[in-house]
């Protein structure tokens, strides 16, 4: 909930938050960054000959199976009953390969609406067969194998859970890589006051912060002190919060 003399808004966050009162000039924003970043939402496709399933998700849980006469897509005429064909295996992979390209474009409809991150689930020659038919195969992060036609969606999302948990912590390694690579190119500071002025002048590109980091002072003529035992004195504030809104001024990203 955040509250000032004008207006009262009311925020509900998708990921569990410790309660916590921040009383100061500048609304404490810093969970709802976490949240974002905590939040991880996507899709699943389930494969098999027989079926294509999309269901959308975030973190363990379901948002929703697409079923709207266009998913789930049911094979009902790329395949073949004649004996003699039946036994050519590159024909009936090459059926089934249609009818995997016709199933990309129907999702790719999804995809342009709201485009996520993609977990494939099936046998590993679905999976296989899938991938070379997807006119895009950039948004895949990993394959769970197994047979999901008839599977409850809590189901398939428990078994991705794992994965996506992976996918998280590879994030994460990312952002400190990225540190790392600007910190090699002299593109980093660290220093309070520096990145206080470079925010000030909108050259922030991304402002780090641990989760959990707090620092207390005061901002006189731009100039931070910082205040390691703060005793009540009302000009004392929380001073990662001043300096996220002037990155949030300058379209600067934040990451927690």
């Amino acid at each position: 909930l955040y509250a000032d003399n004008n207006s009262v808004s009311i925020v509900k966050l998708p990921v569990h938050n410790d309660a916590n009162i921040t009383i100061g000039e500048y609304f404490d924003v810093r969970p709802l960054y976490k949240a974002v970043q905590q939040r991880e939402h996507y899709y699943i496709i389930t494969i098999s000959q027989q079926k294509i399933r999309l269901i959308e998700a975030s973190n363990d849980r379901v948002i929703e199976e697409f079923n709207d006469g266009n998913l789930p897509f049911e094979n009902t005429e790329y395949f073949t009953t004649n004996p003699k064909k039946l036994a050519q295996d590159k024909f009936t992979d090459n059926l089934i390969k249609e009818f995997y390209n016709e199933a990309d474009k129907r999702i790719q409809v999804y995809m342009a609406d709201n485009p996520l991150p993609v977990f494939l689930a099936g046998d590993i020659k679905s999976v296989s067969h899938y991938k070379e038919m997807m006119d895009d195969t950039s948004m895949v992060v990993n394959t769970v194998h197994g047979n999901y036609d008839g599977a409850p969606t809590h189901e398939i999302v428990k078994d991705i859970h794992p994965l996506l948990m992976d996918y998280s912590q590879s994030k994460q390694d990312q952002y400190i890589s990225e540190i790392g690579d600007a910190q090699n190119k002299n593109l980093a500071v660290f220093d309070i006051n520096d990145i206080y002025q470079t925010a000030l002048a909108g050259n922030t590109q991304t402002l780090y912060i641990e989760d959990g980091f707090s620092l207390s002072g005061t901002i006189n003529n731009d100039i931070i002190e910082i205040e390691l035992n703060p005793k009540g004195d009302n000009n004392i504030e929380e001073l990662t919060l001043p300096i996220i809104e002037k990155v949030q001024d300058g379209n600067g990203n934040i990451v927690i």
